[in-house]
């Protein structure tokens, strides 16, 4: 006996049921993408927070500017130093684990866990910043500092002016 062949109304109901699951998973993927998005937010807002609270260190000589944007740019902090003409353009970066690249390289490392996952290079990122700023012609005759802070990273690609947050006061006070 071969049995009875599926009516229509069975082959609709499959089908109903494929789409409805389809639609969880689709809804699920889209609200894991949402958190992920608005963790990084989180944790990048909370990196922020932790270098302005090292800025505040500073003398009333410095003047600290705070999520500034420029055209398509948004810059996480700028020192000003008038008695010096020096402006320190800070990119803060909260990566885990460990963080590795050249001043040069396009992406850089950060190896968390065993895995590693690749970064646009914040060197870079910040050189984009100071020429939007340059251009801008609202501080001729200044000197710009490429910075970029990690918040508590455990290792950091040993450059000029790339440090741990504790070490940003340090770096700004005796340039």
């Amino acid at each position: 006996m071969y049995g009875v062949a599926p009516t229509m109304e069975v082959y609709m109901e499959t089908l109903v049921i494929s789409g409805i699951v389809l639609y969880v998973f689709y809804v699920y993927i889209k609200a894991d993408k949402l958190l992920d998005h608005k963790m990084r937010k989180i944790k990048g807002d909370s990196g922020e927070n932790i270098v302005n609270i090292e800025l505040s260190k500073l003398g009333e000589e410095y003047k600290t500017i705070y999520d500034v944007k420029i055209g398509i740019y948004q810059i996480d902090h700028i020192v000003i130093h008038d008695n010096s003409k020096t402006i320190f353009v800070i990119e803060t970066k909260r990566w885990n684990g460990k963080i590795r690249g050249r001043k040069a390289d396009n992406k850089w490392e950060q190896v968390l866990g065993g895995n590693s996952y690749w970064m646009n290079n914040p060197i870079l990122q910040n050189e984009k910043h100071i020429k939007a700023l340059n251009e801008s012609n609202k501080y001729l005759g200044y000197k710009f500092v490429n910075v970029v802070v990690f918040v508590r990273s455990e290792s950091i690609p040993k450059l000029k002016n790339v440090v741990i947050d504790e070490n940003l006061y340090k770096l700004i006070t005796e340039y």
